[in-house]
């Protein structure tokens, strides 16, 4: 066993990566889509053995959480997962899968002293033969020139904080359809990983006035369309227990393919670490 880190990949470690990501696009899309797109936001450890990737930690230091996504069962790579976690300095996610890895993974957080919160979440995939469209047509595509405004203005329902600059750097940067009623924005669902095989969905969310009416149904069916029409298979993350949203993805056609424990760690207020 061996592990290398980022500055350490080479063809021959790339070449595995692609093998994993070929194999099973909607398990490793996130660490080729980063690799490619997003290196000046991340870190990655890899545990190697017979040139085989066995496990790795892929970091995203995003805002306004940090990530610390683990694939694959590696005590050395759980434990650089909650070392991260313990240093980060914001809040932010570990993410195992279930069994031995998250077992490991509490176990060091316990003895750390930190504030966690613990969450199965499901991971849920549709294609183009699968999926069950509803009214599309019906939500239009954002830009950050035209909608920035009505878009601040449904986000600060959410967080009161939402800035103009994060509106325009989000519309920018991803794909969002919303519903407007009248000349207000109301609900919207956006695309934040594009490649050729996988496509990600996520910040589905409807102003809490105008929920019940379908539009959340409406956005996610509108992404997932243009997801699904370019080839690729659309992949969405939901909290297991949230039977609405669950049962809202079911009816489009997305199936659960996965399970793993999201653990909220805690930052503000974290006791002295006793190592």
């Amino acid at each position: 066993m061996t592990l290398k880190k980022l500055r350490d990949l080479d063809f021959e470690l790339w070449r595995a990566l692609t093998k994993l990501y070929i194999d099973d696009p909607l398990q490793h899309f996130y660490l080729i889509y980063d690799l490619t797109y997003q290196l000046d936001r991340i870190d990655v450890l890899f545990d190697v053995e017979d040139r085989r990737v066995r496990s790795y930690l892929l970091v995203w230091l995003g805002t306004p959480f940090a990530s610390f996504m683990v694939w694959g069962f590696s005590e050395e790579v759980v434990e650089a997962a909650v070392e991260g976690a313990a240093k980060c300095g914001m809040p932010c996610i570990v993410q195992v899968q279930l069994g031995e890895p998250l077992t490991l993974a509490l176990d060091l957080l316990k003895r750390r002293g930190l504030k966690f919160n613990v969450k199965r979440y499901l991971d849920m995939a549709v294609d183009g033969e699968s999926f069950k469209p509803y009214s599309p047509e019906r939500a239009i595509p954002l830009n950050p020139r035209d909608h920035s405004r009505s878009f601040v203005e449904l986000m600060r329902a959410q967080d009161e904080g939402f800035s103009e600059e994060e509106a325009f750097k989000r519309l920018s940067e991803r794909r969002y359809y919303g519903v407007f009623e009248g000349e207000r924005l109301v609900s919207v669902a956006g695309c934040y990983v594009a490649l050729r095989d996988v496509r990600a969905i996520g910040g589905v969310y409807t102003h809490p006035s105008f929920r019940r009416r379908g539009y959340g149904k409406i956005v996610v069916s509108a992404v997932t369309k243009e997801a699904v029409e370019s080839g690729a298979k659309a992949v969405l993350h939901v909290e297991e227990g949230n039977n609405s949203a669950i049962g809202l993805y079911e009816k489009l056609g997305y199936e659960v393919i996965n399970a793993r424990a999201w653990i909220f760690v805690e930052q503000e207020g974290r006791p002295t670490s006793p190592r």
